[in-house]
């Protein structure tokens, strides 16, 4: 009987620490499982920081597009002046060539390469710095699509790692409650032996 006690003592000692093992396994699991939540949140705050670039490079598109037409449109009306005073040129030119007061000849000889300079410095600076622009903005275009396929690829993997760390956060509620229950069975167990 002394020996069925002790071997009795020796499984219920056995049992206590399996037990007390299994609540420390119960701790950590549920340990695990608040960091799984908080990388969950984390990912979140990710996605949706994500989306709030996403929509700022949506922004910069709509305004490099403004850029691009405003440039386009104000090019368009310096290459016009530049017509309209050669056209201008073309009429002073002939006046000069008919004109048979010398003052008046040389005034439009001065007007006409007043005009010549003009015509020459609004094709020459304005319309090719508006070309410039629009070659910047097609570069802001360009940069965008890259931020735009870089946030777009970041988001597709931000959303796997949630689709996994949801998987996981699973898993671990399943296997605490698993384990929650056969440390109450063991407790139980216990329990019974002491009584």
């Amino acid at each position: 009987m002394d020996e069925q006690l002790r071997g009795m003592e020796v499984f219920s000692k056995k049992l206590r620490l399996i037990s007390d093992r299994m609540e420390e396994i119960v701790a950590a699991e549920s340990q695990t499982d608040t960091e799984i939540h908080m990388v969950s949140d984390s990912m979140d705050v990710i996605s949706d920081t994500s989306d709030t670039i996403f929509g700022i490079t949506e922004f910069m598109k709509e305004k490099s597009n403004e850029l691009k037409e405003v440039s386009d449109y104000h090019r368009e009306e310096a290459e016009n002046a530049v017509n309209r005073i050669c056209d201008l040129l073309e009429e002073c030119a002939e006046l000069e060539s008919i004109a048979e007061d010398e003052e008046l000849k040389s005034r439009l000889g001065e007007l006409v390469s007043q005009l010549e300079k003009l015509a020459e410095d609004l094709s020459e600076k304005v319309v090719t710095g508006y070309d410039d622009f629009v070659t910047v903005a097609e570069g802001y275009d360009h940069d965008i699509e890259m931020i735009d396929h870089s946030i777009c690829d970041f988001l597709d993997m931000s959303h796997d790692i949630q689709k996994v760390v949801r998987v996981i956060a699973d898993s671990v509620n399943e296997i605490t409650e698993a384990s929650e229950g056969v440390a109450k069975e063991f407790k139980s167990l216990l329990d019974e032996m002491k009584e």
